[in-house]
């Protein structure tokens, strides 16, 4: 009996052991590269992280199994780059350009288009047509334009090409590639607290603790004062507690010293600020709610640190990069 007891605890511990062992190296098994190779970036990202995205699983599905006739372009721009014909580069290059250039083209197909076009010349291969990254990225921002207004939707499931397989004069691009999943979902964050401050008696100033947003723009500072200046001090006490927890500024927190929001957005942000200081200083004025007063006063001391604190991120941004070359993030 005691022999079967020491033996069935062995294959418990070797079961407990191999779970173990499997669960610590998941990462490695199924990886992006090796024999357990899975071309389903939504799958690989399933495993490894728990999130799953049941959009970008069936977009990238029926780019393998679908049966349909793809144009040129699509051709190209789905093909991994050693499986190319000279055909899909000759007919469809040209017209995955023209798409960027107007717009066309999602975040991952224009990430994936400067890529291939660094492999062909990296690996000597002609183009069949000039590239013009600067109008490629004129085209993305006109495209990013149209998602910020709600017009278009673009899934983001690819960050950015690394910095070793685009050309110098991708780069511009590239670094607006990478903050484009957190510029939409600022946007997205925008879109819910304006819709939320034109029912102000329902605010929770806790439902946006852990949002972030690119600036505070003109829109919302308004939407924010006519909610706070029409409310209750219960509400105006929740929407003073919002802006002394939210910066207003975006940052890429899987990277060193990479702002999503820029000094142009810090500017728009701090100018918004003294337009609710001279709001507050009127009402003050005009108010007989001692309440209302001191909750104006605890605000104005608020905004004013907020103030400070975009004060030093400008600073800060102008010791990092030469004066001249700032490019805004426009609202």
């Amino acid at each position: 009996m005691l022999r079967n007891l020491a033996r069935n605890t062995h294959k418990e511990d070797k079961s407990k052991n191999e779970q173990s062992d499997y669960i610590n190296n998941d990462t490695e098994k199924y990886s992006l590269e090796g024999e357990r190779y899975s071309s389903f970036y939504s799958i690989n990202n399933w495993i490894n992280t728990g999130n799953w995205d049941s959009k970008s699983f069936t977009t990238e599905l029926r780019t393998h199994y679908d049966i349909i006739q793809l144009t040129p372009d699509q051709c190209f721009l789905r093909s991994l780059f050693w499986n190319l014909e000279q055909s899909y580069i000759d007919d469809g290059l040209p017209i995955a350009l023209e798409k960027a250039y107007c717009g066309e083209l999602t975040h991952d197909e224009v990430v994936t288009l400067i890529s291939q076009i660094w492999n062909l010349k990296v690996n000597a291969i002609n183009l069949p047509c000039e590239v013009d990254y600067a109008k490629m990225l004129a085209g993305f921002q006109k495209r990013l334009e149209r998602i910020k207004s709600g017009e278009l939707e673009d899934d983001v499931t690819s960050t950015e090409a690394t910095f070793d397989q685009i050309e110098a004069g991708a780069k511009s691009l590239n670094e607006l590639l990478g903050k484009t999943s957190y510029i939409i979902a600022c946007y997205g964050n925008r879109s819910k607290l304006l819709n939320h401050l034109q029912n102000p008696q329902l605010y929770n100033g806790f439902i946006f603790q852990r949002h972030v947003f690119l600036e505070l723009d003109d829109e919302m500072t308004s939407a924010i004062w006519n909610a706070y200046h029409g409310s209750s001090n219960r509400i105006k006490r929740e929407i003073r507690t919002f802006l002394r927890q939210n910066s207003f500024f975006c940052k890429d927190v899987s990277t060193v010293c990479k702002d999503v929001s820029d000094e142009g957005n810090l500017n728009a942000t701090k100018g918004n600020y003294n337009r609710l200081i001279e709001l507050l200083n009127h009402d003050i004025e005009e108010t007989s709610d001692g309440i209302t007063k001191i909750i104006h006063c605890s605000l104005i001391e608020a905004i004013n640190e907020q103030i400070r604190q975009v004060d030093s991120k400008i600073e800060e941004m102008q010791k990092r990069m030469p004066k001249n070359n700032h490019d805004g993030i426009t609202q």
